[in-house]
């Protein structure tokens, strides 16, 4: 697959394909049925997406489920991933100007879900669509009674349903950021932690989890992740998202972590004295390993 990212004025498809349109954040279930059905034409398949999300362009505190890397990893049957550069130009173009640049770029057919909307202010609509294009709509899916949606995703990942989320998302969340450097208070415990830099990707439920690492698309490793303000050790209010990795103990600054959330453990305590909190750590420790023993049994 092929990932372009340009301003939309410089997209230019010269033969006719197939688009889905959409945001895809996290590509969640509902997300996955219109790339199954985008794959069943016979054109050229296209993804087509926004950098940065539409939200985060309105709302700089929006946060985002998934990063355009991940969606180019989960997307490789496609031939393209198109992101467009969302900016004001793109944002106020209206439902005709929105209509001219498909067209221009041969879109014949179009696969969306049935809540699509598009142009200045969410003016445009599948029927303005279907006037000039093959449009499939692609219903809903539901899992335990509810529609699967970004927005449910993030209230089961804040209040710390992983097994919930990971359901819907038909796979575990993830986070992937650099490991940067920070203040080494885990080495003095004796719990090396990789402190990862924090973006504009959504973050669980403070707390710790059950997680699987991947470094710079290598070997794997299951670990502890830790998501909070560390309130034992220091008293400043920033969130904090802090790796430990099992049977590791290599220099990774710099590198890039792929963070698969698989439990939550507990929630974020304050301990009295440190000696409590690495009395805790090594009941996580044990935790995990218990947990993981579990995982290989299960499979």
């Amino acid at each position: 697959m092929k990932i372009i990212q340009k301003n939309y004025q410089d997209i230019k498809f010269e033969e006719p394909i197939a688009i889905a349109i959409g945001n895809f954040d996290g590509f969640h279930l509902g997300h996955q049925q219109i790339i199954k059905a985008l794959l069943t034409s016979t054109l050229k398949k296209v993804l087509m997406t926004f950098n940065p999300h539409p939200r985060q362009f309105y709302q700089a505190d929006f946060k985002v489920l998934s990063t355009d890397n991940q969606k180019g990893e989960l997307l490789s049957q496609l031939d393209y991933l198109c992101v467009i550069n969302f900016d004001q130009e793109f944002a106020g173009l209206g439902v005709d100007e929105f209509i001219s640049f498909l067209q221009n770029n041969h879109v014949n057919e179009i696969y969306v879900g049935k809540d699509f909307s598009f142009g200045k202010n969410a003016l445009g609509t599948i029927k303005d669509l279907r006037a000039y294009f093959k449009v499939v709509i692609i219903d809903d899916v539901v899992v335990d009674d509810h529609k699967v949606s970004s927005t449910l995703i993030k209230q089961l990942l804040s209040e710390g349903q992983i097994g919930e989320a990971n359901k819907l998302l038909g796979t575990h969340y993830q986070l992937s950021s650099i490991v940067i450097h920070g203040k080494k208070l885990g080495r003095t415990l004796g719990y090396p932690t990789a402190n990862l830099a924090l973006d504009n990707q959504f973050l669980p439920m403070d707390g710790v989890y059950l997680v699987r690492v991947q470094i710079d698309d290598h070997q794997q490793y299951y670990g502890l992740c830790s998501i909070g303000t560390n309130p034992t050790v220091t008293g400043d209010c920033d969130k904090k998202v802090e790796v430990y990795i099992l049977d590791f103990n290599e220099d990774i600054y710099g590198m890039r972590l792929d963070v698969e959330f698989i439990k939550l453990l507990r929630h974020q305590i304050k301990f009295n004295s440190l000696t409590e909190l690495v009395n805790q750590l090594k009941n996580d420790e044990i935790n995990v390993k218990d947990n993981i023993a579990k995982l290989k049994f299960e499979k």
